[in-house]
């Protein structure tokens, strides 16, 4: 793991923040049956506002970082546009491993 990298500063300088609407999410999850992290962040994509979801969690077994990604539009029911997920292992958690796992889903950073 990289000394200097901070998951929570990354997502904080990208306009994502931790919102109570997705707290229900942090102990029993989509990507992890184990504590999560859930970051937020609203973006504008052909005239729809739109919500992109970050879930982090941790499988212990295989030593990764699960992150999990959520294109959603919140005014559907059901709104999911986007979905996926990859996983870091955790000792080559770093801002290079984060900016290729987003750039992957198609998040701009």
């Amino acid at each position: 793991m990289e000394k200097n990298f901070n998951i929570n500063n990354f997502f904080k300088n990208n306009n994502f923040k931790r919102t109570r609407r997705y707290d229900e999410h942090i102990i029993n999850g989509y990507f992890a049956n184990n504590l999560q992290i859930v970051f937020v962040r609203k973006i504008k994509k052909d005239n729809l506002i739109l919500n992109e979801i970050i879930f982090l969690g941790v499988d212990l077994f295989k030593e990764n970082l699960i992150i999990g990604f959520i294109l959603k539009n919140d005014l559907i029911k059901d709104g999911v546009l986007f979905n996926k997920s990859s996983s870091v292992p955790l000792s080559k958690i770093s801002l290079e491993s984060f900016d290729n796992v987003l750039k992957k889903f198609g998040i701009k950073i």
